[in-house]
């Protein structure tokens, strides 16, 4: 029994975690673009970190972008890489993580090695390893401003514009004034964030403050993955013509033709495909930009994810005959006498059976015996039950009553 009231109070302090987390998102928007810039200076090559610094800004980037997308599907993201003093983009924005991840992890993988291994493979065989994927030169904060900025120029101003920096890096080399560059970014109304795993610059830190921004330094490696995983969770929403703005967006239907279709995003043939509801072109992945009229292509799934103060409306309640893992308010007379009575085995019986409804996402029985938990859920506006499985899927994925979405 007090296995079953562990696994119990488990689950239940995950299901609080997870409300507790959205609550303080209510009030934000998940409508962002973000430059994702990794310092791929010779400086990230040094061995502070096991094997070497950029291996382990590589690795917590790979599990930064994929929670990114979990907590704000509608956002973009871009990647670059700052090296010989300048700012490459690597991917234009992105919907979803999977090209992204892909194209850090084989980073990684060239780059899990130590230096001095490294460049030994590098001039044993110059095919083993690319020289793209080679950590080299210093770093220009100032091309990193440039480059943000023309990224960021034509982007709708409904989306919080910003940048985060991951520095391994302690200074910068500019070829002009930098602060004419931080002038273009305060016009474009992007916020600079960066975060360093090598020490505190002055000049970085006024960057960040002109900007609006911040900038952090990471004592370890996993005070570092912390706080990047801080600037996953979405906006303060800033400005109320930024609220209040209306936006076209496509929910394209899954079709699937006899005889393949040209994607509009990456040419190639494909036989499974989205189709875009205004211009009627195909896409193979979705979220994704239309490649011909360039509306953005969701679902309703993710506009509901977007809401997330939604997964409010389930409360959760006790089955009768077992005890709360975690009591939330004062119980009745009555609810403590059965207890009490329970607890002498006089009335186990007929507590076991008082409650029996079906779930209304899998249509099991939801009673003491059958469930996994020791509690149900019920929806504070229908009134429908969901048993304990049912409720976490509710919480983590869907974050929405799907009877009252009917």
């Amino acid at each position: 029994m007090d296995i079953e009231n562990t696994n119990t109070q488990t689950v239940t302090l995950r299901r609080d975690q997870v409300l507790e987390k959205y609550r303080e998102n209510s009030k934000k928007t998940s409508l962002r673009k973000l430059h994702l810039v990794i310092d791929f200076t010779q400086n990230v090559l040094e061995k502070d970190f096991n094997p070497n610094t950029i291996y382990i800004i590589l690795s917590r980037a790979i599990e930064f972008i994929e929670e990114f997308f979990e907590l704000n599907p509608l956002s973009n993201v871009a990647l670059s890489l700052a090296k010989d003093r300048k700012c490459i983009l690597q991917t234009s924005f992105k919907n979803s993580p999977t090209e992204l991840v892909a194209l850090m992890e084989h980073l990684r993988k060239k780059n899990s090695v130590s230096e001095d291994k490294f460049f030994e493979e590098l001039n044993k065989d110059s095919d083993v390893v690319s020289t793209v994927d080679i950590p080299s030169g210093t770093l220009s904060m100032e091309n990193i401003l440039k480059a943000t900025y023309e990224l960021m120029s034509d982007q709708p101003l409904f989306y919080i514009r910003e940048a985060l920096v991951l520095l391994g890096s302690s200074n910068t080399r500019d070829a002009y004034d930098i602060q004419e560059s931080i002038k273009k970014i305060n016009q474009g109304y992007i916020i600079i964030n960066m975060l360093s795993l090598s020490g505190l610059t002055y000049v970085f830190q006024d960057i960040c403050k002109k900007t609006k921004g911040k900038y952090e330094v990471a004592l370890n490696e996993h005070d570092f993955k912390q706080k990047l995983m801080a600037y996953t969770s979405p906006r303060e929403r800033v400005a109320d013509k930024v609220m209040n703005t209306q936006f076209i967006v496509s929910f394209p239907q899954l079709v699937f033709r006899e005889g393949p279709v040209l994607c509009s995003n990456t040419n190639q043939l494909i036989k499974l495909a989205y189709e875009c509801t205004r211009c009627k072109a195909f896409t193979a992945e979705m979220p994704s930009l239309c490649g011909v009229c360039k509306t953005p292509l969701i679902s309703s799934m993710q506009i509901a994810r977007s809401k997330q103060e939604k997964i409010e409306k389930l409360i959760t309640r006790q089955f009768p005959d077992l005890p709360e893992p975690q009591p939330t308010e004062a119980q009745s007379p009555k609810s403590r006498q059965n207890r009490m009575d329970t607890e002498n085995g006089s009335r186990k019986e007929s507590t076991t059976n008082q409650f029996k409804e079906i779930c209304a996402g899998c249509d099991s029985e939801i009673t003491p015996e059958t469930s996994t938990d020791a509690y149900y859920a019920e929806c504070k506006d229908c009134g429908s039950y969901f048993c304990s499985d049912c409720d976490l899927l509710i919480v983590d994925s869907l974050r929405f009553c799907p009877i009252c979405q009917e």
